[in-house]
């Protein structure tokens, strides 16, 4: 389980422009999907 850091509306990086997934059975992505699901199940914050 990986748990990422979780950044806030207004942190800066969410202005960069991302990448565009080619390839949506690679790897590296299963592995980010994971670690977002590991995320959300594991904080305890909640969106009002």
């Amino acid at each position: 389980m990986a748990v990422i850091k979780i950044i806030e509306i207004g942190h800066h990086v969410l202005k960069l422009k991302n990448k565009k997934i080619v390839d949506f059975k690679s790897t590296k992505l299963k592995k980010l999907v994971k670690d977002l699901t590991d995320t959300m199940r594991h904080s305890t914050r909640r969106v009002e």
